[in-house]
């Protein structure tokens, strides 16, 4: 059995390590005018990219000032991004066309932490991921008899 956890422990231990490391990810909005509800929920520290899919022009004003695109842009394909590092909503729209004509709402949600899971053998394994593997063994005595 001791052999089995030496073997295993290193094993869970460096599967945690590789996926400690958060991803980024990218959210495409497109951005056209009379695009209302364009919404998008996304994590912390993930960047939404607005792209525009008609020729007139429009800027990315955040209702709170937080962001804003700084210009109007006018073309198709023209691209601008935010980071959103974190937690909460963030309201915006085009102030060429109003707030009534192309808007949403960017919500940041900081990840839900994941539960631990014990064992009822006779050792109790606690496994917990929060950004990385934790593996924690705590051994129990246990009295071996004979008849």
């Amino acid at each position: 059995m001791k052999h089995c956890l030496r073997l295993l422990l290193p094993a869970l231990l460096a599967l945690g390590l590789a996926t400690s490391a958060s991803a980024q990810t990218t959210v495409d909005l497109n951005w056209s005018l009379f695009l209302t509800n364009n919404d998008a929920t996304i994590q912390p520290g993930d960047t939404v990219r607005w792209t525009w899919t008609d020729s007139t022009p429009h800027d990315v004003f955040s209702s709170d000032g937080g962001f804003t695109s700084s210009a109007i842009f006018t073309g198709i394909g023209t691209m601008y991004s935010v980071t959103f590092p974190t937690a909460g909503s963030y309201p915006y729209h085009c102030t060429v066309h109003g707030v009534g004509n192309m808007n949403g709402t960017i919500t940041v949600v900081a990840a839900a932490p994941v539960p631990a899971l014990s064992s009822p053998l006779g050792m109790g394994i606690t496994i917990a991921i929060a950004g990385a593997l934790v593996l924690v063994l705590r051994r129990r005595s246990v009295a071996i008899g004979t008849r």
